[in-house]
């Protein structure tokens, strides 16, 4: 797993506010130094590094350390908060994520994570998860709790595929009549089933 030189945690959420933050800009710039060390993807040509910080089941805190890689197939690209969170697959759970800090070659207004990353940080993490980002000179420091950053997520996030099988026998189990009139309710009914069953084929 990625980590950074220096980058030293403390987290005290006790020092109040304006200690928090003054540590969140040192980081920042650490990672933003980190970035301009590295080479800009082939693509975009847009850099960006996102550090996760963690504690472990022992009551440890670290950090994963993930930036964006793009092949010359755009479409298999993977951003640097989601190649974060794919190295914390390493860490054994329980895991609790702490902060996002990610910095970007953005040069005005600091960048906040995309509709993917912010699915995949609400399958891992907390609504309170702090989110800092700033830009390529951390001219423009921002933060957002990720429930303010993206307050609709899916129902199913912390759901495995098991429960939500058990879910769904339980609602059968209460009455829910499968549909069997020949009519647009079954047909209906039986595409949802053939679809969940080509996804299940594919996924697993």
């Amino acid at each position: 797993m990625a980590t950074l030189p220096d980058f030293k945690i403390h987290l005290n959420e006790e020092e109040g506010d304006s200690a928090i933050a003054a540590e969140a800009c040192h980081m920042l710039k650490l990672i933003n130094n980190y970035r301009t060390k590295l080479i800009p993807p082939y693509q975009s040509q847009f850099r960006v590094v996102a550090v996760i910080v963690y504690k472990n089941g022992q009551g440890d805190i670290n950090h994963v350390c993930g930036t964006n890689s793009e092949p010359c197939m755009i479409s298999g690209s993977i951003c640097a908060e989601r190649a974060a969170l794919a190295a914390l697959r390493h860490v054994p759970p329980p895991v609790t994520l702490l902060r996002l800090y990610v910095v970007s070659d953005q040069t005005h207004e600091a960048l906040f994570p995309g509709i993917l990353c912010k699915e995949f940080l609400s399958s891992m993490a907390g609504d309170d998860l702090r989110i800092l980002v700033a830009n390529a000179g951390t001219t423009d420091v921002r933060c957002l709790t990720l429930g303010a950053l993206y307050p609709y997520a899916s129902l199913y996030r912390h759901t495995d595929r098991n429960k939500l099988v058990v879910t769904g026998e339980a609602f059968i189990a209460k009455g829910m009549e499968i549909p069997q009139n020949d009519g647009p309710e079954e047909k209906l009914y039986r595409e949802v089933l053939d679809s969940t069953a080509r996804c299940v084929s594919i996924f697993f």
